[in-house]
């Protein structure tokens, strides 16, 4: 109960600053209508787009002032998705984080799956899992879960049992997902069931103490 006080009160606090932000973003332009014409004003959030903060940026595209138009423009990765979510550059980006599709990884101090690791068919049952009810964290633009499969992949070249997922904000659109360490107390969604390696594998006492007495998801 106290938890989903907790994450209420995030919610409404999150949204509460940025209807504080888009607010002041609207006076802004009431202000700047006064005295400069549409095309100077134009020019002003162009030279500004590539530096805008997250909540800026998510005030601009809300008030109109960034379009999808713009998508092709942007360098960041994170601003192109919110903008205009692509399944496809969500598949490039990904790579970064799987062993069979970069070569130039460090063991000792990247989040890489393992070789072994069922992408596809993991990808596919975590989208049909993604429920919000079971979101480990959120903020104005991104939601946080934790999935365990045993051995999936390394964090810092130590084998990990979980991994987590991010998506935009209140949507199944993923941005990353990479193997995480320190995850056996937080709430996770169990795809072990997907494991054709799980009877190889063994659970720690702490699994077992969280299995005993962790809510059924």
């Amino acid at each position: 109960y106290q938890i989903e006080e907790i994450k209420k009160c995030l919610k409404e606090n999150y949204d509460a600053y940025v209807k504080m932000r888009t607010d002041e973003w609207k006076e802004r332009k009431r202000m700047t209508n006064n005295y400069q014409d549409n095309v100077q004003t134009q020019i002003t959030v162009e030279a500004q787009k590539a530096k805008l903060g997250y909540v800026t940026f998510y005030c601009y595209s809300k008030l109109g002032y960034i379009s999808e138009e713009d998508t092709s423009n942007l360098k960041s990765y994170t601003k192109r998705q919110m903008l205009s979510y692509d399944e496809q550059l969500f598949r490039e980006f990904i790579n970064i984080h799987r062993y069979s599709c970069n070569e130039n990884f460090d063991e000792q101090s990247d989040k890489i799956f393992d070789k072994e690791f069922p992408f596809d068919k993991v990808l596919d049952e975590v989208k049909k899992k993604l429920d919000y009810e079971k979101c480990i964290c959120n903020s104005y633009n991104t939601d946080q879960y934790v999935f365990k499969y045993d051995v999936c992949g390394k964090d810092e070249g130590v084998s990990q049992n979980y991994f987590k997922v991010i998506c935009l904000h209140n949507t199944n659109n993923i941005l990353t997902m990479f193997p995480a360490r320190d995850c056996e107390k937080l709430q996770y969604i169990d795809l072990n069931y997907l494991n054709d390696n799980k009877a190889c594998t063994r659970p720690s006492q702490i699994d077992k103490f969280y299995r005993k007495y962790k809510t059924p998801n």
